[in-house]
């Protein structure tokens, strides 16, 4: 049944009447995370700490916190996320675990390389991209969403290569407009050679293209800023938003009725191309981010990291993909892989990289319940390993440079040790 609005109630109608009950408390919990940049945190620090964070080249690693303090970190995450929901509502893209999953690493990375000078050029690629080939925008959503991390290729051009003024700002939205073309063909074909086990598809695709822009400006001699200052000194802070935010998850959750049935289906999906939202219903994907939520905040706290920009986007990332193939089953194994590496002499446990790799080490998730626990901590230990060498090859330019790693670990899964391993059976389930 087609609904047709009241021409004076105008387009806020239209959406009032056509969203569901679970989007309008989705964006409830969103609203929520974003409320306190501006009501409690906008001071006379904002609006200069905002031009330091938008003139920063923004490349890993950058912690706004430590960029512009955290009124403007805050109020950065909060343009650059409500953005990105009204870039949702032009491409009309269905409302779904993809689009949550989205949302929520946007919300985490505006801290940490995203903001609304550097996402643009790049949703102009793929709008160009979708206008040449004839496709629909919607088609692209996980390009405009996921795709924002590769932002730092104009945000460098911009306020970082060694040019002139005009040179810089032509180049700086030709690159960013460029790499958001690239997306939509490489990652359609990225997603074949690890088959669903990187969940970070986009990822893996960006750091493919940082790579051809790093190879080609090093070419050129050009140099790129390396930093990896950041600030802990806001965690409890950050520690207080979050619980908000996993307890209303949690409410919610209940407030709709967790089926028991669908939360067990739930948690023996190995998570592969899954959109949990879709497969498994609302009620059981908000409880399972908001118990990823508190198994994040806890692993920190165990292991005596501080809550920084860097890790408040793993957490949020690693909260959004539980609409969309993590769940608290599947994440440990490659968790305890990423954990284990570090009691090596190979690896610096406390270094920024290995700390925040043991929440984003979770893109390999779905290769604990698809091939076994045991070569799920061996990925992970991989993964954590090969994070430097992925930095070094991409540049910095792609923000998801775990993604990057992650799609590398799965392919060698995948096309490797799958092959010579027995892989445990699982018995399909009927319902």
């Amino acid at each position: 049944m087609q609904i047709t609005p009241r021409p004076c109630r105008g387009v806020f109608f239209r959406y009032n009447t056509i969203m569901t009950s679970i989007q309008k408390q989705g964006i409830a919990v969103v609203t929520t995370l974003l409320i306190p940049a501006i009501l409690l945190f906008i001071d006379e620090t904002t609006w200069p700490g905002l031009l330091a964070i938008w003139q920063s080249p923004s490349m890993l690693v950058t912690d706004y916190f430590a960029v512009g303090g955290v009124s403007a970190a805050l109020a950065n995450l909060w343009l650059t996320t409500g953005l990105s929901v009204w870039l949702v509502l032009y491409i009309k893209a269905p409302f779904n675990g993809l689009v949550i999953a989205g949302l929520f690493t946007i919300a985490g990375f505006a801290v940490f390389g995203k903001n609304p000078l550097n996402v643009v050029p790049v949703w102009l690629g793929i709008t160009l991209y979708s206008h040449q080939f004839h496709t629909k925008r919607s088609s692209h959503t996980a390009a405009y969403l996921f795709g924002t991390a590769i932002g730092p290729v104009a945000s460098y051009f911009w306020f970082a290569a060694p040019i002139g003024l005009l040179p810089r700002i032509v180049l700086g939205l030709l690159a960013g407009m460029l790499a958001g073309y690239l997306i939509p063909p490489i990652a359609s074909r990225t997603i074949k050679f690890h088959q669903g086990m990187n969940l970070y598809n986009i990822g893996f695709s960006l750091g493919i293209i940082g790579t051809l822009f790093t190879i080609g400006l090093r070419v050129l001699g050009w140099e790129f800023p390396e930093s990896t200052s950041v600030d802990g000194s806001y965690s409890n802070l950050l520690y207080l938003m979050l619980s908000v935010v996993f307890t209303l998850l949690l409410l919610i959750a209940w407030r709709l009725g967790v089926k028991q049935t669908a939360m067990k289906n739930l948690l023996q999906d190995d998570g592969a191309k899954t959109d949990f939202a879709l497969k498994h219903g609302w009620s059981a994907t908000l409880l399972n981010m908001s118990l990823l939520g508190w198994l994040s905040v806890s692993i920190i706290a165990l292991l005596g990291y501080e809550l920084h920009g860097p890790m408040l986007a793993g957490v949020l990332t690693v909260v959004g993909f539980g609409a969309f193939g993590k769940h608290v089953l599947n994440v440990l194994p490659v968790m305890l892989g990423a954990f284990l590496i570090g009691f090596t002499p190979w690896v610096d446990a406390q270094a920024v990289g290995p700390s925040i790799a043991i929440l984003f080490v979770t893109a390999l998730a779905p290769i604990s319940l698809k091939y076994g626990v045991l070569i799920a901590i061996v990925a992970g230990m991989i993964h954590v390993l090969l994070g430097p060498y992925a930095l070094y090859l991409q540049g910095g330019f792609a923000l998801y440079n775990n993604g990057f790693v992650a799609g590398i670990v799965a392919i060698v899964v995948v096309q490797g040790i799958a092959r010579i391993v027995p892989i445990p059976r699982r018995k399909k389930r009927t319902s």
